[in-house]
């Protein structure tokens, strides 16, 4: 429980906010801690809480958050239950469960679909390689392929994050016109706001931006765990047009979509696991900083609430992502859409990306860029 000295101010907030991000985990306690921070200007209140992401992923923690919120002003309309709470199932499904995971027909049965799904697994990852040596690699996940730049490089102690919020009204407006997902939409104008960034600091790369983009494949109601496929988006070059960019990111997108649909959830995530081992094991033996990296970023983006929420009666007012960053990978950009807006935070490692605000303030002028230059062109 924190109190802020007055006046309370939103800065105020984040200042703490960014001390507190900066903290690892104790690892001898639960892997999950919650922060009430109290004294926000107009009798507001915030709560700041930290998962361990082997808990837990940004859809999981959407879907906790429905249990925790309620979409009713009346404090009667739902009890408050605390998000660390495990709901316990009835004892009927419980022993049902344990049935079906402790008999041998369960372990057959599993064993059985384990199998099977092997030779998918060994299909895609055929299909992966021979695209490579076909030259495809503007599509192909290739290990350390991703052009070197600031972010990329051995993080310091400390996080900043800064926000900005985008309207989904005015995203829809260019969905409508361009057949764009919201989620392209997001991913187009990060690009062209990093890309920016970079080029006023000098340190634009001449190959496109590498984002890494979490697909996920968890099912409705799921909360615990990781059900994540992942997909490398290029962000395009510079010199694209932004309508152009759009479409570019919209193409590439699309064909990740379809070959994941094609496939199923296990083969989806093995897939991920073995694609990823190149990736886990330079991070763990500390190398992340010294070679090319597989990707530049992570540009996540969740879906939560299209209208408010209430704890107890007061108005959850906004809902910003802290996301995580890792050595080789210092910076972040994760969306939440809620409430009629697309929360955008920047989580940065200052040691890779100095004076990141500036990025923030991109976004949002790239994004008032692109709806412009798609009404010029569109009735």
């Amino acid at each position: 429980h924190y109190a802020l000295p007055s006046p309370g101010t939103d800065q105020q907030l984040m200042e703490l906010v960014n001390v507190l991000h900066a903290q690892g985990l104790d690892m001898t306690r639960p892997l999950w801690e919650c922060h009430l921070i109290d004294g926000l200007r107009g009798g507001r209140f915030a709560f700041y809480m930290k998962t361990h992401h082997s808990m837990i992923d940004g859809a999981g923690a959407m879907n906790l958050m429905e249990t925790f919120f309620s979409p009713s002003p009346d404090p009667q309309e739902k009890e408050i239950v605390a998000p660390w709470v495990t709901i316990k199932k009835s004892k009927k499904k419980k022993k049902k469960e344990e049935k079906s995971l402790l008999s041998l027909e369960g372990l057959l049965s599993k064993s059985m679909s384990m199998i099977s799904g092997t030779g998918d697994v060994a299909e895609v990852l055929s299909r992966h390689f021979s695209n490579i040596f076909k030259g495809k690699f503007y599509k192909s996940k290739l290990p350390f392929a991703a052009p070197k730049t600031i972010f990329n490089t051995r993080l310091g102690s400390m996080r900043n994050a800064w926000t900005t919020s985008l309207p989904i009204a005015d995203m829809k407006k260019i969905s409508k016109k361009t057949d764009a997902t919201i989620n392209d939409i997001f991913l187009s104008v990060t690009g062209a706001a990093l890309q920016q960034y970079l080029d006023e600091l000098n340190e634009l790369p001449k190959e496109s931006l590498v984002a890494m983009v979490p697909l996920s494949i968890k099912g409705k109601g799921a909360t615990g765990g990781n059900q994540v496929a992942m997909v490398h988006c290029h962000l395009g070059m510079r010199e694209l047009h932004p309508l152009e960019r759009l479409q570019a990111v919209n193409s590439l997108m699309n064909s990740e979509k379809s070959f994941y649909g094609s496939i199923s959830k296990w083969v989806a995530q093995t897939y991920t696991n073995i694609m990823t081992i190149p990736m886990m094991s330079v991070m763990m033996i500390s190398m992340g900083s010294k070679l090319r990296p597989t990707y530049n970023l992570v540009v996540s983006n969740v879906p939560g609430p299209s209208d408010a929420r209430y704890l107890n009666g007061a108005l959850l007012e906004n809902f910003y992502p802290l996301s995580i960053v890792n050595q080789g990978n210092g910076i972040n950009v994760t969306g939440v859409s809620y409430n009629g807006n697309l929360n955008v935070c920047l989580v940065v490692c200052p040691a890779a990306a100095p004076h990141a605000d500036r990025i923030a303030d991109y976004i949002q002028a790239h994004f008032k860029t692109l709806l412009k230059e798609l009404l010029k062109v569109s009735p």
